[in-house]
């Protein structure tokens, strides 16, 4: 059954699904404001890092202005117990970096796999 859906609901589902940049320009139709501009590369940012697209992530923390310390919080076996930081962004992953990491291979994988196939059928048909 199809079903209207918001666009929130519909950038979170590009987001999701690390589609980020259809995500933007979606979120960009609605005329956001700062805050919501801010929380939205927040959140971009943490995704990209979690598919370990470590460079786009960085692009998307530098325009939220996110605390350094929030992308390190990511690392919470790096933190000293006699300097301890409490997070207050919403979106950090609470997964543990290896276990992120280990997904994210994983993803990129399936994803490779999945476009040989493609080009051996591509190849199949010339």
């Amino acid at each position: 059954m199809l079903r209207l859906s918001s666009l929130q609901e519909q950038v979170a589902m590009f987001l999701a699904n690390v589609r980020v940049d259809e995500a933007q320009h979606l979120l960009m139709k609605t005329h956001p404001d700062v805050e919501t501009m801010f929380d939205f590369h927040a959140q971009a940012g943490f995704v990209l890092l979690s598919n370990l697209h470590f460079a786009d992530a960085m692009k998307h923390f530098q325009s939220a202005s996110i605390d350094p310390r929030e992308v390190i919080a990511v690392y919470a076996d790096l933190w000293l117990e006699s300097a301890p930081y409490r997070t207050t962004c919403k979106h950090i992953p609470r997964e543990p970096i290896g276990d992120l990491v280990r997904a994210g291979l994983a993803r990129k994988q399936r994803s490779d796999k999945k476009q040989d196939r493609i080009i051996a059928s591509m190849r199949e048909q010339d």
